[in-house]
């Protein structure tokens, strides 16, 4: 490529992965206040929204045919099927250890793809300093650990000596008493102990099939072998199949959930939620479809450290400047540890890719 048209591809993909920093950061706020039960019609909203945004990226395309649909669907699927196992994660291990495994390994898979080609399926990112990467992706991996020290709505207490309410000592519950979990029988030890290994081998596998989402439509891109491949025309279009591919797999497990979990009863909802719960949608489709742009510019292996690490920053800053609830020295700490990693290993990959 030129120099002229490298450097717009590069500011393009800087630029649209910004806004999708921005936007995962924040597209979860307009429901903030309401309740989401066990989360799967909450999450059927927010893949309606997601397919509305789709439906416009695709109008302002004609809804041009492309090559391979079904490709982009899969990569939706894969997605959607990532997104339905996060509750269960959450419930069996707790949103901050989570949050911490789907979001490294989202990060690395994502990561691994772009550097590797995953075996010539996608295109290899090219990488004039692969140090310099490597180095950026361990910062930021590390910025993930840091963001999971941070515990949202606890805070140091400063008087008595009392033991910081942001820290749960093992085996206490937070009236001090001793938890259930000191006299349970072996066979319910082991229980328990499996069902933390069962949410930590779904959180992996979350964070694999987040990172495997893009793949898809960058297999369907090679095997079209399209001109100018790395231009917003290529990538766009595709985005319209990929959010229908999420909106089809989360109706068919909203449908599977009514019948199986819910014994055929319909979801009691608060009306009030639904429109939020769409924003939220949209939210995320519009971060989701930069992202698209900015791995299309830049390559996984430079787009995924970025906004991987870069969206719980933003997060963690609406909680604390805005809803006040990440408070205390020892949660600000690692915030601004976390930030730290994650602005200096963002700064090390974005170099990488011109050296």
């Amino acid at each position: 490529q030129p120099q002229a048209a490298m450097t717009s591809d590069y500011a393009l993909g800087f630029a649209t992965a910004a806004v999708a920093v921005a936007c995962f950061g924040s597209n979860f706020i307009p429901a903030k206040k309401f309740e989401t039960g066990d989360g799967v019609f909450f999450q059927w909203i927010m893949c309606l929204g997601i397919w509305m945004v789709s439906v416009v990226v695709g109008a302002c395309y004609g809804f041009k045919p492309v090559g391979y649909p079904g490709a982009a669907m899969l990569g939706g699927m894969l997605w959607c099927l990532g997104n339905v196992m996060c509750p269960v994660v959450i419930n069996k291990i707790g949103m901050a250890l989570g949050l911490a495994l789907w979001g490294c390994t989202n990060m690395l898979m994502g990561w691994f793809s772009g550097l590797t080609g995953l075996g010539g399926l996608v295109d290899k990112d090219h990488i004039s300093s692969p140090f310099m990467n490597y180095s950026g992706l361990v910062l930021t991996v590390g910025s993930l650990i840091g963001y999971m020290m941070v515990r949202p709505g606890e805070q140091e207490k400063e008087e008595g000596g009392d033991t910081p309410g942001d820290v749960q000592l093992p085996g206490l519950t937070e009236s001090g008493a001793a938890s259930p979990q000191d006299n349970l029988l072996p066979s319910a030890a082991r229980s328990a102990a499996s069902d933390r290994l069962l949410g930590c081998a779904m959180a992996l596998s979350a964070g694999l099939l987040f990172g495997l989402n893009f793949d898809p439509v960058f297999w369907a891109i090679k095997k079209e072998n399209l001109k100018n491949s790395s231009s917003p025309d290529v990538i766009l279009p595709y985005v319209f199949w990929h959010f229908t591919g999420i909106l089809v797999t989360s109706t068919v497990y909203l449908v599977v959930a009514t019948l199986v979990f819910n014994r055929g009863k319909v979801y009691n909802v608060d009306g009030a939620m639904i429109v939020p719960t769409l924003v939220c949608g949209v939210g995320w489709g519009l971060a989701q479809t930069c992202w698209f742009v900015a791995n299309n510019s830049l390559g996984q292996s430079v787009a995924f450290p970025i906004v991987t690490a870069m969206a719980p920053c933003v997060g963690a800053l609406w909680g604390i400047f805005y809803f006040k609830e990440v408070k205390g020295a020892r949660n600000l700490g690692f915030f601004g540890l976390a930030l730290g990693l994650a602005a200096v290993g963002c700064v090390l990959v974005a170099l990488s890719k011109k050296g």
